[in-house]
């Protein structure tokens, strides 16, 4: 029972007290306070919604709102839901009677504990989910670590997800299959051929196509097996293609001149020398002529492709020509030899049978008729003389050239021959500082060359033939000639040196010293130009980054090497740099005489070139020819001094104001050209890209100024020098002079120099080089003979980038179609036209011009005239006469024999007489100059010419 009712009841005792004591006698007024009632009690009754008595407030005064006091009431959660109390059924108002209150609740719906688990029991996630819904894992898929053996995927929980009713733990469970490795199938070349994924425990099979590796020249390749040997997989494997070889064979077909087939060889082996087997060649007695088998053409060389070789012959004439009736024997008249439809003037004898014939006739058999039978020097003959003269200076030492005096020691002491110091480096060699110092630079050295590059510098095996600056030959020749064939050469070569210089060589000792220069010529011979770049400190050979730092190179230089000299490297420094120094001395001093050859003296230069030129791998080695001791020694100092002889050459002939108007002339050509593209048939974009194939052309003019940084040499005694300390002297002086330099060739190349009467487009590099010599002879008088003579040979090289090869390449000096459809059509009719009328022309009976031969030195001479008469244009009073006489004495040239012609019509140069008279014929300004009719030998109608440009 609850305190409340007692409170009150005090509450009201205590108020009647108060009132008695207030009370005043005689005061009836209103204000008197009147007297209580005794209040109402009622009972107020908490129940539960079952009805069970939660609380009874049994005195509860009228009027007064109840309250519960007890615990808050509760519902007992049932499986599906929860429940939570949510006041009484009735509103909880003033007492005015007895009254009983219920609970009331509200319905939720019950959750329950939902835990998900991995397969080791570890917790991965835990939900609350409603009672009656379905759960769903929203957490990382589970996971277990796979074995090597086995890997695992996950496959579902257990038991089965259900709908929740009551609290619950599921658990991953795993499918588990062998685990799968990666099999790698390369080929050779370490290429991927395939890639398969293999269950551990299998043993890998290879299934595509059979691996396969390129044919070389030498050999052809069929797959082997794989290595290593297959094995069940326990981890990743690699399996490498192998292959055995066999040689390669090719078919020689021999041919008599009329293409009849004499004898077919169909299994050739590469590197063999082919021989013909059948009876000697014949062709019948022709009217005028006899015929006598003299060899094949081509000349034949060791088999590297099919090949067909035809039988040719040396002609003797039978007939016999009488003053001015042309009259032969057997009843030939003239026209059946002369050629058609000039007299071709370069036979010996015509110039004299003949009268001198009409400029409008035959316009270069009358200047040649001038300039031969008067004694006259040709142009070309001057150019030759003034070469000579400068060298006769040279190799007598009267020339006040910079290093002069060595020249002419050196050429001195050639003639009889100097060894001495040569047999003594050889006899003191220490191969293994020898290689590690800057002497492996030097032009003795056995390995190795160095040439800066504009970013670097290339650093490339020495292939035995070093011969000067800048004057290698490679031997992949010898490489593609066949090992075998290389090993018997190598083995000659090293029994001549033994015997040349005495260096007791024994029998194994030459067969190791060929079977590792056949194996270094095999590594050329493959040509792999791919460049591995490296810095000086990264080298791989110990040896040579030493060298390299001895000769002054920083360790962050750049290195660059093609891949073929790195094999060379490789194979020497493995095979013998690192065990063997004994046997790689042998190679050295065997290449030491080698290298040395040059400077051995004409007699010992002789003893040991022989076996060289009989073997065929040398004709003629490098250009020497073989006349007296004297000459012979001069032609040797000449090919060993390159650059002295280059710097002398230009000191006396190189003329700078002589340079400098030829590099102007250059520049007015260029822009000649310009304005021939822009007024020719081209379309826009071919045009356009013409142009700038000329603006990106680059040319060297005369000489290079590079031969003024070349240092003198001193000697304190040239007498008792060796021609081996020259050679060494000049050697490491030209290594000095390139060294942090970028090589500037200009002026000197493999066979040219700036003394070279000779000039050249390269279409790989849009450049062309116009050399001293040819420009000494050929300057002229006259701005008429200029322009006919030197200028058109210039307008000639720079026309060769647009004949039929040189168009094939872009402007940076790509194989690359720069030209419209329409206009290689086109360009392709003109070069067939071209073609066709050189084609027509008789040189003698039974022998025409091979116009598709001949096309791009013929389009090349009209594009050289075409662009002067366009200069020409400019010259007030211009005097073509003159031009085109002065063109044509260019090509003036001493007769040829009759025996000479067959093979002179093989020259993709046509004949001098064709290239004047065929060349000048095409253009209006010489018809008009020399009043050129129809009738007139010279007269070619304007729907017939045939100028490309």
């Amino acid at each position: 029972m609850k305190s409340k009712y007692k409170l009150i009841t005090i509450l009201g005792a205590f108020s009647l007290l108060l009132t008695a004591c207030n009370f005043t006698t005689g005061d009836n007024s209103s204000n008197a306070p009147s007297k209580i009632k005794n209040p109402k009690k009622y009972t107020v009754m908490w129940k539960n919604e079952d009805g069970i008595l939660l609380e009874v407030d049994d005195k509860v005064l009228e009027g007064t709102i109840p309250t519960y006091d007890g615990p808050t009431p509760a519902k007992k959660s049932d499986v599906q839901h929860d429940y939570v109390f949510d006041g009484w059924n009735q509103e909880v108002k003033a007492v005015d009677g007895d009254i009983e209150y219920f609970a009331k609740y509200k319905e939720e719906t019950r959750k329950y504990i939902i835990t998900w688990k991995n397969y080791d029991g570890t917790v991965l996630k835990t939900d609350q989910v409603p009672y009656g819904e379905t759960p769903i894992y929203t957490g990382e898929e589970p996971t277990k670590e796979q074995t090597t053996q086995r890997t695992y995927t996950f496959d579902k929980w257990s038991p089965d997800i259900s709908a929740v009713e009551d609290n619950k733990d599921y658990i991953a469970s795993f499918k588990d299959e062998p685990r799968k490795y990666k099999v790698t199938w390369k080929n050779e070349d370490g290429s991927v051929i395939k890639v398969d994924d293999v269950p551990y425990g299998t043993v890998p099979t290879y299934e595509g196509d059979e691996p396969h590796k390129d044919s070389t020249p030498q050999l052809n390749y069929k797959f082997k097996s794989w290595t290593p040997l297959l094995n069940p997989v326990t981890g990743d494997a690699e399996y490498t293609a192998t292959y055995t070889s066999e040689d390669r064979k090719y078919t020689i077909t021999w041919k008599n001149y009329d293409g009849s087939v004499l004898e077919v060889d169909d299994d050739a082996k590469y590197g063999d020398l082919p021989k013909y087997n059948g009876a000697t060649p014949k062709r019948n007695k022709g009217q005028g002529f006899e015929y006598t088998f003299s060899g094949w053409t081509p000349s034949v060389l060791f088999v590297t492709k099919d090949t067909e070789y035809v039988a040719t012959y040396s002609t003797k004439p039978t007939f016999c020509f009488t003053l001015w009736d042309y009259e032969m024997e057997e009843g030939a008249s003239a026209s059946e030899l002369q050629g058609a439809p000039w007299i071709n003037s370069n036979i010996k004898w015509q110039l004299n049978k003949i009268k001198k014939p009409s400029l409008k006739d035959d316009f270069y058999a009358s200047v040649n008729y001038e300039t031969i039978k008067n004694g006259d020097a040709t142009p070309f003959d001057e150019c030759e003389y003034l070469v000579s003269d400068a060298f006769e200076k040279i190799d007598n030492g009267t020339a006040n050239t910079t290093n002069s005096g060595v020249l002419y020691a050196s050429y001195s002491k050639m003639v009889n021959g100097d060894y001495t110091s040569v047999k003594n480096q050889i006899d003191n060699l220490d191969v293994t500082s020898y290689v590690s110092s800057k002497e492996i630079f030097k032009g003795t050295s056995p390995f190795a060359y160095l040439l800066p590059l504009d970013n670097g510098y290339e650093l490339a095996y020495n292939d035995g033939y070093h011969t000067g600056a800048y004057n290698y030959s490679s031997l992949w020749f010898y490489g593609n000639a066949g090992y075998s064939q290389y090993l018997s050469f190598g083995k000659s070569i090293v029994n001549d040196l033994s015997s040349v210089l005495n260096l007791g060589f024994s029998a194994n000792d030459v067969n190791t010293i060929a079977s590792i220069e056949g194996t270094t010529a095999t590594a050329i011979g493959n040509a792999d130009t791919t460049l591995t770049t490296y810095t000086v400190s990264k080298i791989p050979w110990p040896q040579m980054k030493s060298a390299l730092l001895d000769l002054g190179l920083q360790a962050g230089d750049t290195i660059k090497m093609q891949n073929c000299y790195k094999n060379c490297f490789n194979y020497l420094y493995n095979s013998y740099l690192k065990n063997n120094a004994a046997g790689l001395a042998d190679v050295v001093k065997a290449r030491i005489g080698f290298n040395n050859r040059f400077i051995l003296g004409a007699q010992k230069y002789r003893q040991l070139n022989n076996h060289i030129v009989q073997t065929g791998f040398f004709d003629n080695e490098s250009g020497i020819t073989y006349g007296s001791d004297e000459q012979l020694a001069k032609n040797l100092a000449k090919l060993c001094f390159s650059i002295l002889n280059e710097q002398a050459y230009i000191e006396l002939e190189g003329d700078e104001l002589i340079k400098d108007d030829i590099s102007n002339l250059i520049d007015d050509i260029l822009e000649g050209y310009m304005e021939l593209a822009d007024s020719s048939w081209l379309g826009t974009q071919t045009k356009n890209r013409m142009k700038s194939k000329l603006s990106h052309m680059g040319y060297a003019s005369c000489y290079s100024d590079g031969f003024k940084s070349f240092p003198k040499l001193e000697f304190v005694d040239l007498t008792n020098t060796s021609i081996h300390d020259i050679y060494d002297a000049y050697n490491n002086a030209h290594l000095q002079t390139i060294k942090n330099k970028t090589a500037d060739l200009t002026g000197y190349w493999d066979d040219m120099h700036s003394y070279t009467v000779n000039a050249y487009y390269s279409p790989g590099e849009n450049i062309f080089v116009i050399l001293n010599a040819i420009v000494k002879g050929l300057m002229g008088e006259t701005i008429e003979e200029k322009y006919g003579m030197i200028g058109a040979v210039i307008g000639h090289e720079i026309t060769h980038a647009f004949d039929s090869t040189g168009s094939q390449f872009d402007e940076y000096g790509n194989y690359n179609n720069w030209w419209s459809n329409a206009d290689k059509s086109t360009f392709n009719k003109k070069v067939n036209n071209m073609v066709s009328f050189y084609n027509k022309i008789h040189l003698k009976k039974d022998l025409t011009v091979d116009g598709s031969n001949v096309n791009g030195e013929a389009t090349a001479d009209m594009g050289g005239i075409r662009v002067m008469l366009k200069l020409a244009e400019k010259i007030e009073d211009f005097d073509y006469q003159e031009f085109f006489k002065a063109y044509a004495r260019v090509w003036c040239r001493d007769p040829i024999s009759m025996n000479e012609v067959a093979s002179r019509a093989e020259d993709t140069h046509p004949f001098n007489y064709l290239r004047t008279n065929v060349t000048v014929a095409q253009f209006d300004e010489f018809i008009e100059a020399f009043d050129i009719q129809p009738g007139d030998g010279m007269y070619i109608p304007a729907e017939e010419r045939i100028a490309i440009w």
